[in-house]
């Protein structure tokens, strides 16, 4: 059984993840009438969780949330270099301390759950907008 103070992956109930480093991979949109709407090299995010135990992939989208276990990749290994290598832009920031309270978001989209997920605030509506608060606010690291 996961307890709360193992460092495992989990999502607390105040909208952080509990892990050792967030990466946030951003690729163009797929969708022709987002591009149109979009920024052309960052139209969609997936975040990236590093944990005790491996890399955790959450890519949101309007149907539901995706979570994967990345088992070719060490958590040793620096997987955002090999994200960078698949035609991905890669910022990797550091979970801050503490918890701060975020609202569940009620339309699931890329932004309100990366979000809600890292535990951030700010008026941040396209992946764009998020990015920019992340290198400017958060200190994110473009890779």
């Amino acid at each position: 059984m996961h307890r709360e103070s193992e460092p495992g992956f989990n999502i607390t109930t105040k909208g952080r993840a509990r892990c050792s480093e967030i990466l946030i991979a951003a690729r163009p949109c797929r969708l022709k009438f987002w591009r149109k709407v979009l920024h052309k090299d960052i139209g969609h995010l997936t975040v990236v969780f590093k944990t005790l135990y491996g890399w955790v992939v959450t890519n949101a989208q309007p149907d539901g949330l995706m979570v994967l276990a990345v088992t070719s990749c060490k958590p040793s290994e620096d997987f955002g270099t090999q994200l960078k290598s698949y035609g991905y832009k890669v910022l990797r920031m550091h979970p801050k301390g503490g918890e701060s309270f975020i609202l569940r978001p009620s339309i699931m989209s890329c932004v309100s759950f990366a979000k809600y997920a890292m535990g951030i605030k700010c008026i941040a509506f396209t992946p764009w907008q998020l990015w920019k608060c992340l290198l400017n606010r958060y200190g994110a690291v473009e890779i």
